[in-house]
């Protein structure tokens, strides 16, 4: 099955470890591990996370941010 980008939603967390990259990656980790057990999800979301202490600059942002990208299977 092909998927497409659908919806993409950010949840913005200013008072959540907003000094320590890696505890927010530990966080997101975790939650990838909820989704994965859910079955079918698996395929229709991919996080990614946006912090202030990212080393790569394209992924910084002035708070930590939670990316939730959700895919929708194509008609065939």
């Amino acid at each position: 099955k092909e998927l497409v980008a659908g919806k993409r939603s950010y949840l913005v967390m200013p008072n959540f470890l907003s000094s320590s990259a890696t505890s927010f990656e530990k966080f997101a980790m975790q939650v990838s591990s909820i989704v994965d057990s859910i079955p079918g999800l698996t395929d229709e979301l991919v996080m990614s996370t946006l912090h202030p202490e990212t080393v790569e600059t394209e992924w910084r942002s002035p708070v930590p941010i939670l990316v939730l990208q959700w895919y929708d299977a194509t008609a065939q």
